[in-house]
């Protein structure tokens, strides 16, 4: 029987490489070896027979370390570990290259750890870079837990005098990376903090010390890990290795809301089931198919094994899929769907009434959103949109001025190194580029031909940017001057449905429900933002919650009728200053933006568009609005007066706020605001244009609006119809 085995071994044997036994793939060398031992093992096995096996022994591949990295090739790789030559690919022969600036001459251990010399698959990986709480193998040397010790070293992507290039240290302080902004943003809401700035993240953040970067927003003092709501959390956690034990104890539900549902979404979160990323670096820069199966030449990873990358490749551009697989909202599927309320089948293929204008283009996320914007600049934020350096005024300019630019010169060494992974390299030397809100010089926007172009990162295709200073739109001062681009050109925003979360002590493993949200659009309600500008709205669902106690008995604690028809261990529902935790409202910029915008009737003459909710508008005679009144199809106010019908209301028709915020500044109109928008209401049956004369000078015309001639002539339109 063993001399049987060792025939078909050897005739099955690829020196160097690969063979297939049956449907289990695996190396020469690893099969050889575990049959040696096995060979060994076996007491009746003789002397010849265990030499006859030896001669066997596949040919050991050697791979010689010789890149060196650094602006000036400094530093050879081979001293960062201290190997200079590699075994690795002796079983892991015909893995990809990385990348081009990650050649097979790094080695595998710069990057991966594990004992370059050993043959021994035991002793050769246990010294490998992973997270071991991630779940997710021995493969990720990335995860932010680890990255310290593989594309954080010294010389890497780390330890260097330009700032630009300290990727981890700004990717672990990015919101991606701490989470800092959902995470302030519910337990203010839910009363579990008295301020909306960032105190907790995913992870303590240190502070930042960093005095060489080019920041221009000041940096907020360390974030401090997330407590857990119950000790027994912190326990469980501990044992896994994804706590350290020394976390705060809070006994809130919103953090233990926060750990058990909104934590998946971080760079180092576990994707949902059915789903395939990595985490960390990995998580934007590897590329999954939808099989979550690899498609490359290692002959060590089976084929039908699930959780693995496409290939051993890494891309500096991330792919568009990569980004709307968490951004599920922006999946560019697009539908011809109709009325004011537009319905999609699931949150895993949600489809768009409209796309967006840069979508049906083909400009990708990666074109318009900068690396600090996506990896972040290295300071901490509570709120995503401070944490963007991109507006529309940044490449369209404004009715008074165009982008601004600047000339690339040989010491922009971040926008040239940039450029070197883009198609073509469309920005050198001498160029005018556009320059970012934080006085950042975009890599891939630049004058041309006397236009402002947009060049594809990854395609080299080329867009010439229409300027609004140029064109013949925008008339009315009133809107340039008050309303954000999006408060017109956003046809719809995203919202989830389905979101009832229960909390059962009495199922210890997932006391937190697990729920399958779907997504309905609508056309955007507005309010007024952060900046002072009438913006879109977030559309927040009905939140509720339901809490189970000890004896099963169910405390609904945020219902569809109210904020706290009970309470639970004396936690309130509403945010520090009264307002509800489930009726919220913050702006947001939903990309759906189009050429066409939305019709003046449906902000001027809408009770849903202005805040107002589902309401029946009435106006009074009073041109104070005092006598106006907004009848609430459904209500939405201060404790216990939630409606189960949606939108939910953003204040009232007198300009009282009735829907809380996290974001400083964000409001509902006030009532001078509401008659302001209203009044122009009166005249759109008429005065649909936008060009109109009586929009240059609308004071003016309300004065004319008085006057006999005014009243004669509606007096006959309205005969007329």
């Amino acid at each position: 029987m063993l001399n049987l085995r060792i025939f078909i071994v050897s005739v099955g044997l690829v020196l160097g490489g690969a063979w297939l036994s049956g449907a289990q793939e695996t190396t020469g060398w690893q099969y050889w070896q575990s049959q040696y031992h096995q060979l060994r093992a076996d007491s009746s096995s003789t002397a010849e027979e265990k030499q006859s096996w030896i001669t066997k022994q596949p040919q050991i591949k050697r791979m010689q370390v010789t890149a060196r990295i650094g602006a000036n090739q400094e530093l050879a790789v081979s001293d960062i570990k201290g190997n200079k030559n590699e075994s690795c690919l002796t079983c892991h022969d015909g893995i990809e290259s990385m990348s081009a600036s990650h050649p097979a001459t790094f080695g595998c251990t710069v990057c991966h750890g594990g004992d370059a010399a050993s043959l021994d698959k035991t002793s050769a990986h246990a010294s490998l870079i992973f997270d071991a709480s991630a779940g997710t193998g021995r493969r990720n040397p990335s995860a932010l837990s680890v990255v310290h010790l593989s594309c954080g070293q010294v010389g890497c992507h780390a330890g260097h005098a330009d700032a630009s290039r300290n990727h981890v240290h700004r990717v672990r302080r990015s919101m991606m990376g701490t989470l800092s902004g959902m995470i302030a943003g519910l337990r203010y809401q839910w009363a579990a903090q008295s301020q909306p700035e960032a105190l907790y993240g995913v992870s303590r953040v240190p502070a930042h010390t960093n005095t060489q970067g080019d920041f221009s927003a000041p940096s907020k003092p360390e974030l401090e890990p997330l407590p857990f709501f119950l000790s027994k959390d912190r326990k469980q956690e501990t044992k896994t290795g994804r706590a350290t034990g020394t976390e705060k104890i809070s006994h809130h539900p919103a953090d233990g809301v926060l750990r058990s549902t909104c934590f998946q979404c971080h760079l180092d979160g576990k994707p949902a089931d059915g789903e395939y990323r990595s985490q960390g670096c990995a998580a934007c820069h590897v590329s999954y198919s939808k099989e979550g199966t690899y498609e490359g030449m290692d002959p060590t990873i089976a084929k039908h094994e699930t959780g693995h990358m496409r290939q051993h490749r890494l891309t500096a551009l991330p792919e568009q899929t990569t980004c709307t697989q968490c951004h599920k909202s922006q999946s560019p599927i697009k539908a011809n769907i109709s009325g004011t309320l537009m319905k999609s089948l699931s949150s895993l293929r949600a489809e768009h009434p409209v796309q967006d204008v840069h979508t049906r283009a083909g400009i990708e996320c990666i074109d318009c959103h900068s690396s600090f914007d996506v990896m972040g600049d290295g300071s901490l934020y509570s709120r995503q949109y401070d944490a963007v350096e991109i507006a529309c005024d940044t490449c369209h300019g404004t009715i008074d001025r165009h982008p601004q630019i600047e000339q690339v010169t040989a010491a922009d060494l971040r926008v040239l190194r940039e450029n070197r992974h883009y198609l073509n390299s469309p920005v050198n030397i001498g160029d005018s580029t556009v320059v970012s809100r934080r006085g950042r010089k975009l890599s891939n926007v630049k004058m041309q031909d006397g236009n402002i172009t947009v060049f594809s990162k990854r395609s080299g295709q080329s867009w010439q940017v229409p300027l609004i200073k140029d064109g013949v739109s925008h008339l009315i001062s009133q809107h340039n001057e008050k309303l954000a681009c999006n408060a017109c050109h956003s046809s719809w925003v995203a919202q989830c449905t389905g979101c009832h979360l229960t909390f059962n002590p009495q199922n210890s493993a997932t006391p937190w429900s697990r729920y399958q949200a779907e997504k309905e659009f609508r056309q955007p309600t507005l309010l007024v933002g952060p900046d002072a500008k009438v913006r879109p709205a977030h559309a927040m669902p009905l939140n509720t919650l339901t809490v189970f106690d000890l004896k099963g008995n169910a405390l609904p604690i945020i219902s569809i009728d109210g904020d706290a028809p009970a309470q639970y261990r004396k936690f309130v529902f509403t945010n520090p200053k009264g307002y509800s935790g489930a009726n919220t409202r913050n702006a947001t910029h939903p990309h759906s933006v189009g050429a066409k915008v939305r019709s003046c009737a449906s902000c001027h003459l809408s009770p849903e568009t202005l805040g107002l909710g589902h309401s029946d508008l009435k106006m009074g005679r009073k041109s104070s609005g005092k006598r106006d009144k907004a009848t609430p199809v459904m209500q939405g106010n201060i404790y216990g007066t939630l409606g189960e019908r949606s939108p939910l209301p953003g204040g009232t028709v007198q300009g009282q706020t009735v829907a809380g915020s996290h974001q400083p500044g964000t409001r509902a109109f006030n009532q001078k605001e509401l008659n302001r928008i209203l009044k122009v209401g009166n005249c759109l049956p008429c005065h649909r244009r936008e060009d109109d004369p009586i929009y240059k000078n609308i004071e003016q015309s309300y004065r004319l609006a008085t006057s006999n001639k005014h009243r004669v002539r509606l007096k006959n339109a309205g005969e007329a119809r």
